[in-house]
Formats: structure tokens, C-alpha cells, sequence
């Protein structure tokens, strides 16, 4: 309570009336951003004790007591995703609005029917030996990024994770028995993540799931932890959402451009002909550069089908935050739906084992010099609007609730430099 607040105060009440307010005023504040529940076993009633429960991608978290009982009393502003684990379980997730604290919630969650060594292998997949080093590298490479930190975090639970190749994409799927625990060396943190996808194929890679994240220790942190939490923070999806929800993006220094998409339709006939060869014929053309599989044409043909799905052309009027944001009938900020393609670039320096990163992964063989002029290229990223309606918070936002990350925030996303929603820099 401030200064001037309680000078009115003893104004105008009596000591006593004072001292009352004093006292159970903040408790009563408290109690109105109040969010408690109980959880329990869906088939006996019984209370879970020990279940996790989390504010997704924070480090706001809760144990179930042993009544099954939790509270929280600390939840950001904005529409927010309530996460429920428990081994042998299937993870709960409940989306709720601050601005309907308090709160008080009952879950039941359901066991799981079947674990990973008890499902057979389909005929869709086969299952990858995770002790090959190849294998396990390929998986670590995607799931943790290729970035300065990967190698300062260590997958704590290996075993509950199994590697599947995908006859039909050729690529590699990853599913896990238990939230992925991480030990982020480099960040210092803890990060339960639960994998609901992971796929990589020559389309590109599907990373999603659900992490709470916990402090390795309770020390205060080193100025070379902070640093680096910094260095992963300025530039990235967090920081940019952040921004348009304040229209403060030019200030923190994101340049933003619509993008107009046109369907490539002689690709579109070219694949429909592709298509319809056999399977021995069209896994020659696509695998071999030389093919002839479609006579004197072939050549042709093949530089179509590594042509681009679809033509992007980028305005050249720069955007601010009201251009592609709008408040919708519950009073929530989302991204306009009529802009749902953007150039997002970052101008501010980043930090520099980041960007040669970033550069190595998206350009290996192109800007070897004269950084600052690359920058525009390298800190470039698409962003794509992948549902309907997509909410933007004050502070914590699901990075992956309905966008498609390409580029720099696809590029510099992954476990090793995810940040919690609720860092503050």
C-alpha cells in the first residue's frame, strides 16, 4: 500500500479500522488472483498426490499435496494454458483468462492405456536404435537446436525416448513415455518438456509440446548465466511478441513487412505427373539428380519440383503493431487474420556466437565476412498464422499456440536456448 494511500487513510478511519486493513486487505487481493483445484484418479476417485501442475513454458509451478490439493496465487496476465502431469498418466492442459481469477478447479486424470515397449511397430514405421550414435545425434540436433548452447545440455531420461523412422516422409518421428528432463548447463535451468511432436523430414522440422522449467539452484546467478539468458532473449519470439502486444517494435528494434503468397501452379501440374508414376520410377527422380525417369523433359521437371510450393512477394512498407493486432469480442489482443504472413527482422545486434549459429545453419556457404551487412538476412523470419485466432499477452505467451516459425525464430528455437514465458531480461 502506498505512501499517500494510507495518509487518506488516517484521515479519514479510525486506528483500529487502519490496522484491520492493514492486516487482511493484501490477503484479500491475494485470495482474488487466486487459482486452486484438486486432482484425482479418474477411475477410483482417489486423490493424486504429487502431480505436477504448471503455467505452461514458465516457472510457475505446484505439486498436488497429499489430499490432491494445489493453489497458485502468482498468474501472469492474459489467457494462459494450466498443465497437468503425472506418470502413468495423460497429461491434462486447461486454458483459462486471468480475468477469471479466482478460481477453483477440480481434474480427473485418466491412466494411460498403453506404454511405448507395449505398442507395436506399424507398418507406417520402424523403430531406430537411439544407442546409434547417428540416430541419437540426429535427434539431439533438432530437439535441443544446433546452437552455442546444445552442447552444455544433457538429456536426462534417454531411455524413456524412442526414435521411429517414417516410411512415408523418410524422416525421423520422436515420442517419450515421460516429460524429456534437461539439464541446461549453459542457461541454468531444469526443463520438463512434454513432446506431443516431434518429426524431421525434408520438409522441415515439427517441434511442440509443453515445458515447465525449473532454477538449478537456488544461488544467486553468475553474470555469465545472465548474460547468456540475455543473448537468447533479445531478438527472439518472446521478445517480439512482447513488443507488439506494448507497440513498442521498432523501439526494441523488429522490423515488420506483410507478405502476399501466390500458389506455384506449374509446380502443382508437375507434381500431378510425378504423382503418377510408379514407385520404383519416381523414387529414382526424386533421389537422382540426373534422372530420366520423364524422358527429354526430365531436366525441366526437376527444376519445377525444387522450386518453392508457393511465391512470397514482401511489401516494402514497414508495419507498426496495430497494422496486424486487434482486440477480439472477449476483450483479448490477437493477430489480425487478414495479415496472416510476415517478415519479421531483427536490427539490434545479437549476440555473436548466436548469429554465426543462425548463419551456419540457414547459410553455410554464404556471408563469410562483413557482418552488419548481413544481418537483415541472417536475423530475417516468417512468421505464419496457423489458426484462426491467435492471443497475444502482456508477458508469457505459448510460443507455439497457432504460428509457424521460419527462419531466424525457427533457426535459434530449440531446448538449448529456450527461454520460460515469464523471464525477465
Amino acid at each position: 500500500m502506498c505512501k499517500i494511500t494510507q495518509i487518506i487513510l488516517h484521515m479519514i478511519l479510525p486506528k483500529k479500522t487502519i490496522l484491520f486493513l492493514l492486516i487482511f486487505l493484501p490477503q484479500v487481493l491475494l485470495a482474488q488472483n487466486m487459482l486452486s483445484g484438486k486432482i484425482i484418479d479418474n477411475d477410483s476417485g482417489k486423490a493424486v498426490a504429487g502431480a505436477n501442475i504448471y503455467i505452461n513454458n514458465t516457472t510457475i509451478g505446484r505439486m498436488s499435496n497429499e489430499e490432491g490439493f494445489f493453489s497458485f496465487d502468482n498468474i501472469p496476465l492474459g489467457t494462459q494454458e494450466l498443465v497437468i502431469t503425472f506418470v502413468g498418466y495423460e497429461t491434462i492442459s486447461y486454458s483459462f483468462s486471468s480475468s477469471q481469477l479466482p478460481l477453483k478447479l477440480d481434474f480427473k486424470l485418466k491412466q494411460k492405456t498403453q506404454e511405448l515397449d507395449e505398442v507395436k511397430i506399424g507398418a507406417d514405421y520402424i523403430v531406430l536404435d537411439s544407442r546409434n550414435p547417428k540416430n541419437w545425434q540426429k535427434f539431439k540436433d533438432g530437439f535441443l537446436g544446433v546452437t552455442p548452447y546444445s552442447d552444455q545440455c544433457v538429456i536426462q531420461n534417454k531411455e524413456d525416448i524412442e526414435l521411429r523412422y517414417i516410411k512415408e516422409t523418410r524422416g525421423m518421428k520422436a515420442v517419450a513415455k515421460r516429460p524429456i528432463v534437461i539439464l541446461n548447463k549453459a542457461l541454468g535451468y531444469i526443463v520438463e518438456y512434454d513432446l506431443q511432436n516431434f518429426e524431421l523430414s525434408s520438409l522441415g522440422r515439427s517441434l511442440v509440446g509443453k515445458s515447465f522449467f525449473r532454477e538449478l539452484n537456488d544461488k544467486e546467478l553468475s553474470d555469465k548465466k545472465t548474460k547468456l539468458r540475455n543473448a537468447s532473449y533479445y531478438g527472439s519470439m518472446i521478445h517480439f511478441l512482447r513488443s507488439v502486444y506494448s507497440n513498442t517494435i521498432s523501439t526494441e528494434g523488429f522490423e515488420v513487412r506483410s507478405i502476399t503468397r501466390s500458389k506455384n501452379t506449374e509446380k502443382a501440374r508437375v507434381l500431378k505427373i510425378i504423382a503418377q508414376l510408379d514407385y520404383a520410377r519416381k523414387s529414382e527422380f526424386i533421389v537422382n539428380k540426373n534422372s530420366t525417369a520423364l524422358g527429354d523433359s526430365s531436366a525441366y521437371y526437376k527444376k519445377i519440383f525444387n522450386e518453392p510450393d508457393n511465391f512470397e512477394t514482401l511489401s516494402i512498407n514497414l508495419l507498426n503493431s496495430d497494422d496486424f493486432k486487434t482486440v477480439n469480442s472477449s476483450g483479448n489482443t490477437i493477430f489480425k487474420t487478414k495479415d496472416t504472413l510476415l517478415s519479421v527482422t531483427f536490427t539490434k545486434p545479437i549476440d555473436a556466437d548466436i548469429y554465426r549459429s543462425v548463419k551456419n545453419n540457414l547459410y553455410p556457404n554464404k556471408f563469410q565476412d562483413h557482418r552488419d551487412k548481413n544481418i537483415y538476412e541472417v536475423n530475417k523470419s516468417i512468421v505464419e498464422l496457423k489458426r484462426k485466432e491467435v492471443i497475444i499477452n502482456p508477458k508469457v505467451n505459448g510460443i507455439s499456440k497457432g504460428l509457424r516459425l521460419t527462419g531466424f525464430f525457427s533457426s535459434i528455437y530449440g531446448i538449448s536456448t529456450l527461454l520460460p514465458d515469464d523471464y525477465e531480461p
